[in-house]
């Protein structure tokens, strides 16, 4: 396996062992294995060709920041940006800057091509409508590991094609007012993306700082591709106004979504299609907590085993069309208004409602929501241990949001932490 080092350090290029290492990377990366030095940064100002995918990562002593690759490349073009095969980064800082780059890292779909970030952060693509990640065509695949995405002037991450995402931090979209583009995640193509297979898992999708205020704009926004996409325990952070569509837009069949939380926005979740919505707390919206969109057709809308608090409207029913909303074994606890509007089909059975109250958690002296749990004696999906189960509700959610995890690159002192905690 072909193995080369770099350090920008070095006054003369030498032949790319560790103790000989090139001082920059080279125009055409045909390593299987390219390894940066920590506290050192790569300036990237002509996109290099990718040939067959490698593998890029920081070498170096496990104290000093990440190696930072920055990108200085025109604004029609992406600094790093693979057609085909396998770009995997490891353990780098991937940054843009203002007036350079189109998007930053690019899995390009020509034929079929794959990008895989692990550990890896991803900044400052300030550039018109320019993204952080993203996948083009249909076979544009994204996989994203323990990596943050933030500050970007369009989507922190755009899909086409399939899109894996696990323990990731998405931030600060949508910074320039005149884009149209400020999701955290958008699945942009009619034919493909949220394909089958796509997932994210225990992630923070986070909108605040967001300029971008046109319909749509959401922390996950699946208004195009296929079915079989799931969004499983996320944590969906929004703004308050001028936000206008809210945290979540789902409009393709077959999505499932459970066991996240959705805090503050105007709107929790819009969905104008078919799908699973269970296990989820809803926390303040200023508007509306579930938002089913007027549809064309018969869509069915399973809602069940779901917690809301703090709602100014739990439920916006359509105004017209023929969907079914099944709403068993949930809760709602302080809001206005229940209910909106009369369209569409509803079946309620083991609802409990409490309108006054404000406080979402679960005590044993609350025999209203425990009443009819069986005693488990075993634990939740967090470890925590719990005696019994309510008959109701997203049991499996955590009171307060569940621990966010440290990322060696915050470790290490790199950037400063984009979320204030």
């Amino acid at each position: 396996m072909a193995e080369l080092f770099v350090d920008t350090t070095r006054g003369s290029n030498g032949v790319g062992t560790q103790f000989d290492p090139l001082n920059a990377m080279p125009a055409t990366w045909t390593a299987d294995t390219y390894r940066i030095k920590r506290g050192t940064t790569v300036l990237i100002e002509s996109a290099p060709t990718i040939n067959n995918g490698c593998v890029i990562d920081s070498y170096g002593d496990e104290n000093a920041p990440m190696a930072r690759i920055l990108c200085q490349v025109g604004t029609t073009t992406d600094p790093i940006r693979i057609n085909s095969g396998t770009l995997e980064m490891r353990n780098v800082w991937v940054q843009g800057q203002v007036g350079y780059n189109r998007n930053l890292v690019v899995s390009g779909g020509s034929t079929t091509s794959l990008v895989i970030l692990r550990n890896c952060l991803v900044s400052d693509n300030l550039r018109g409508g320019g993204n952080g990640v993203i996948g083009y065509n249909a076979g544009g695949a994204l996989e994203l590991y323990d990596t943050t995405v933030t500050r970007t002037n369009g989507d922190n991450v755009n899909a086409s094609g399939t899109l894996i995402m696990e323990r990731c931090t998405l931030s600060a979209p949508g910074l320039d007012a005149a884009t149209a583009n400020g999701d955290n995640v958008q699945f942009s193509s009619a034919s493909s993306g949220a394909s089958s297979g796509s997932r994210i898992s225990y992630s923070v999708l986070d909108r605040r700082g967001s300029q971008v205020t046109n319909e749509k704009q959401c922390c996950i926004n699946q208004d195009a591709g296929s079915t079989g996409f799931i969004f499983e325990y996320n944590e969906c952070i929004g703004a308050p106004s001028p936000e206008i569509s809210g945290l979540t837009y789902f409009s393709v069949p077959g999505a499932i979504v459970r066991g996240n939380k959705f805090i503050g926005g105007t709107y929790g979740i819009n969905v104008d299609a078919s799908m699973e919505i269970y296990g989820n707390v809803f926390d303040g919206q200023t508007v509306v907590g579930l938002r089913l969109l007027d549809a064309t057709g018969s869509e069915v809308i399973d809602f069940y085993n779901n917690t809301m608090v703090n709602q100014a409207i739990c439920v916006q029913r359509p105004t017209s069309g023929s969907a079914t909303f099944n709403n068993t074994n949930n809760i709602y606890f302080g809001y206005t208004t229940l209910y909106a509007n009369s369209g569409g089909s509803i079946s309620s059975s083991n609802i409990f409602t409490d309108n006054p109250l404000l406080d979402p958690r679960y005590r044993p002296t609350n025999l209203r929501v425990f009443d009819g749990g069986t005693n488990l004696g075993g634990t939740d999906l967090y470890g925590n241990a719990f005696l019994a189960s309510p008959s109701i509700g997203a049991v499996q959610m955590p009171p307060v949001g569940f621990t966010r995890m440290l990322k060696s690159w915050e470790a290490k002192g790199n950037a400063e932490d984009f979320h204030g905690r």
